[in-house]
Order: structure tokens, then sequence, then C-alpha cells
């Protein structure tokens, strides 16, 4: 995958991943890049690059074709992070779900409206009450769960302006991959000025839908195993495939000297 150009976000890679550039090294870091996407007013993806993608992305022409026009791309998951810091050693792990509440947290306090799209009708009624709860003042301007087997890129110029025509500014996308990302790429094609944060199963999290695994769990770089716990007959497959990608871009990455040595 070539090199991408600097996005909206005015954000030049910090390091590649099998050819996809990771654009923001911390959680901060990301989070300043949403606030100027969003202060500029232009259309702006932001993908969290996790191994699933990776396998997605090497036999799906399209997705990559997406992921090329990406704005911003953090390393989502351990693995992701552990190769990107070959080129960057202050590279952190910045998945969708930990992007959720400092964004909204800014977004409550700048008075900057949130749409939510993905999932059910359900999980984006709780997540919107704990969201406000959680953010005094934030705006939900908008909240669409699409039919199941709609064709998402015929979905999103409509629901991104519905959700622009009522106020939002952010649009959190939850479909999980790569329907967000096809989804926010034809959103963001169409012209529609909102971030579009892929965030997977996020609302969930925060619906009490999904239970996801403690913080020093995550910390170790094992929530991949306790996912896999909770569901293995629909993950087992997944994770070995993601296991196997990882496997081979070590290898490859071991030939390099890590940064600044």
């Amino acid at each position: 995958m070539p090199e991408a150009a600097k996005g909206v976000t005015g954000a030049g890679p910090r390091a590649h991943v099998a050819g996809v550039p990771i654009h923001a090294a911390t959680l901060d870091e990301a989070v300043c890049l949403i606030a100027a996407a969003v202060e500029a007013q232009a259309p702006t993806r932001v993908f969290t690059l996790n191994l699933d993608h990776l396998v997605k992305l090497r036999g799906d022409e399209a997705f990559r074709a997406v992921y090329r026009r990406a704005d911003l791309v953090t390393a989502d998951g351990w693995p992701v992070a552990h190769l990107a810091r070959r080129d960057d050693r202050l590279i952190q792990r910045v998945a969708g779900a930990d992007l959720i509440h400092p964004v909204c947290a800014l977004a409550a306090q700048r008075g900057w409206p949130v749409a939510l799209y993905g999932s059910t009708d359900e999980v984006l009624r709780l997540a919107a009450e704990r969201l406000c709860t959680m953010h005094a003042g934030l705006a939900i301007a908008h909240r669409e769960a699409p039919p199941m087997g709609f064709d998402v890129v015929k979905a999103a110029p409509m629901a991104a302006e519905a959700a622009s025509r009522a106020g939002a500014r952010i649009m959190l996308v939850a479909l999980g991959a790569p329907k967000q990302e096809f989804f926010s790429d034809a959103g963001a094609r169409a012209g529609v000025p909102l971030v579009y944060l892929c965030i997977g199963a996020g609302l969930d999290f925060i619906a009490g839908k999904v239970t996801r695994a403690p913080r020093l769990v995550q910390k170790l770089g094992m929530e991949w195993f306790f996912r896999l716990i909770q569901e293995p007959r629909r993950l087992f497959v997944r994770y070995l495939r993601s296991g196997i990608v990882f496997l081979s871009l070590l290898a490859a990455k071991k030939s390099r000297a890590p940064a600044n040595e």
C-alpha cells in the first residue's frame, strides 16, 4: 500500500505497518487531531488499525483503497502498536473504544453535537443516555441503527447528511470492519462535513451489552484473549488468521533496526 499523503488533519505518517500509515502516537495526540478536524469542518475519516483489518486488507483491494484515503489512523491493539514502534517508539495502542469518552468530553465542552450510527436501536438509546450522563452538556443530535443487509455505500451519504442537518459535527460509526470504514469513506467522499470516528463495538461496551476486558488485561495486551473466552466460536478462526499475519509481519520487521538506535 503506497504511503498516504497528509489528510485534512495535517498529520503525516509517524510509522507504517504493512504499508498502512499510523498518524497519531498517543490518545491525546489523536484527540487533538480530531479536534482540529472538527474545527476545520472538513470530512474526516478516523480509522483504528488492528490485526483483523490487516488480514482483510490483504485480500480486499477496495478496502485497501478506502484505507489509502483515511485522514487519521491509530494503532489499535498491542500487536499493531508493537510493530509500529519499530518506526516510532512513542506509538501507543489507541483503540476506537478508547477514543469515545475523551472525544465526547471535548464535544460536550466545546458544544459539538454528536451522532451515533450502527448497532441496534436499544444499544444506541442506552449508549446515548449513558454518554450524556457521563459527559454533562453533551448533545446527541442524531442516532440511527441501519437495517440488516443494508447497502453501506448507498446509505452513508443520506445518513451522514441527516446527521449533519441535525447539527452533528462528529459521528461515532459502530458497524465493525470493514463496513464502518466503507461507510465513513462514502460519507466523506460525498462531502458531508463530519468527523467519522470508527469505533467497532464501542457503543455495545458503553450500553453494557458486551463486557470489555479490565484495564489491567488491556495494558498487558491480552484483551484479545478475554474476548476469545467470551466468544470462542466466532473469534477463534479470526484470531488464528490474525496471529499468522502478526508473526509474518514481525519476522519482516526484525530485519530492520528499531528507531533511534
